[in-house]
């Protein structure tokens, strides 16, 4: 959280616990789906890693899915179909929210 851009963003509140969500990782969480980009050089995939862990030991549902070849802007670019490439993190998606 020390970078000009994520100072920009989080400002003041970088190094506050209420900015990483795996503050918030517990028996009350609901089923979740990390979605991460291994060459992801923005949030590193590290960062979904520990969360899925914390949800784990917590005993919440998680799924993790790391794609060898995409970064923060291809996960984000990814969510819109039309944008998807291969497909594989809208299927991804499609499956876990239980759609056809």
């Amino acid at each position: 959280m020390t970078s000009p851009r994520t100072r920009s963003v989080f400002g003041d509140a970088a190094d506050d616990p209420v900015t990483q969500p795996v503050t918030f990782a517990g028996p009350a969480s609901p089923p979740a789906l990390l979605i991460h980009g291994a060459i992801d050089g923005t949030v590193y995939p590290r960062n979904s890693e520990n969360l899925a862990a914390a949800l784990r030991r917590a005993g919440a549902p998680v799924r993790l899915q790391i794609y060898a070849d995409r970064g923060h802007v291809d996960i984000m670019l990814g969510l819109s179909s039309a944008l998807d490439g291969d497909g594989r993190l809208m299927k991804d998606l499609r499956t876990f929210l239980d759609l056809p």
